[in-house]
């Protein structure tokens, strides 16, 4: 996938990603990109591929943004727990700066900079931060180079652990409020249809729902995976693990699910119901469980579906790795259902 192939030529041209957004994509250390500036430093940095899906593959759209928590999370926490560290124990970067500087030669290097954090109880992996602060490989950092953390201000998540509770309570409201997952997914928490919902998409459903619990605790305890993003697995594994499993078949098979649906809609009507949509499916050898996926793509319950309730599919963005686990699961159950069945009639 694109994205995966972009965070690959980050790491091995700056090493970490801190760096990458510092040097590359954001040089005047603003924390947030838009789009235009965003084509710009691909542009100079040398990537050549389609920058518009590289966009596409974020979730975002014309007026959108990138922060750094959604070209990797895992960076953006070291980052954020250090921004807490200078301006709420150490009182701002000066005082912060001030502290590391054990020489008081104005520079700090990696040793001092490590042993000053450990002694100070910051737990985050300290090599990582340092290369990302020095932005210009200097092998030290200077005040200057900690500047940029008085203007950010992190998002709430990256320094929070997770609430199981919380996650638990908007599941809980979704089920409420549109009695199923999948229909809460597509209406509310991935209305672009990218099977991913960032965290701006989810604080927009949780005040929707008039949720006003823990939303950063429920939202790390949905990406547990911190991959900045969550999908309809991560809300519903059941329904999106049979979604996964027949949009592969699907494109296997016709090329997309559009066309799978032209197939199985015999009579034109758009509109294909249950005993049909099994009767392609078995036709066409589809292994996995029929009534599962139709339930999951009725989310209306009429019975019937219609070309949009399943074309959708065509615009997820599962990637290599979901495909890979979803296929392996399906085979897994379809093994036991055999082995079940053998035993039953032996």
């Amino acid at each position: 996938p694109v994205l995966d192939k972009f965070k690959q030529f980050l790491k091995k041209t700056y090493g970490t990603y801190i760096r990458a957004w510092r040097c590359a994509l954001s040089p005047n250390d603003s924390m947030s990109l838009q789009k235009i500036p965003f084509f710009k430093a691909c542009a100079e940095l040398g990537w050549s591929n389609d920058v518009k899906l590289l966009w596409h593959a974020f979730g975002k759209d014309e007026i959108g943004t990138l922060c750094l928590d959604e070209l990797d999370a895992r960076s953006a926490v070291i980052l954020a727990h250090f921004q807490v560290l200078v301006e709420q124990k150490l009182g701002g970067v000066a005082n912060a700066f001030a502290a590391l500087d054990r020489t008081s030669i104005k520079k700090v290097r990696f040793d001092d900079f490590s042993a000053s954090l450990r002694e100070l109880g910051f737990k985050e992996p300290v090599k990582t931060l340092f290369h990302g602060l020095d932005r210009h490989g200097n092998k030290f950092l200077v005040q200057e180079d900690l500047k940029f953390l008085e203007r950010w201000k992190p998002p709430a998540f990256l320094t929070i652990p997770p609430s199981f509770q919380a996650q638990q309570e908007v599941k809980d409201a979704l089920l409420h409020r549109y009695k199923y997952y999948l229909k809460a997914w597509r209406r509310s928490l991935d209305q672009e249809g990218s099977n991913r919902c960032s965290w701006g998409e989810f604080c927009a459903a949780c005040k929707k729902l008039g949720f006003v619990g823990d939303v950063a605790g429920a939202w790390r305890a949905f990406d547990n995976d911190m991959s900045g993003y969550i999908t309809l697995r991560e809300i519903d594994p059941e329904s999106n693990d049979v979604l996964v499993e027949f949009r592969r078949w699907a494109t296997q098979q016709f090329g997309s699910v559009r066309t799978a649906f032209q197939v199985f809609d015999d009579d034109i009507s758009d509109s294909v119901d249950i005993r049909e949509f099994r009767r392609g499916l078995r036709i066409y050898g589809f292994e996995g469980n029929a009534v599962l996926l139709f339930r999951a793509l009725d989310v209306e319950g009429r019975g019937d579906l219609c070309m949009a309730e399943v074309a959708f599919l065509d615009e997820w963005d599962l990637g290599e790795e979901a495909q890979e686990k979803a296929a392996a699961r399906a085979r897994s159950k379809c093994i036991l259902q055999r082995a079940t069945k053998k035993v039953g009639t032996a």
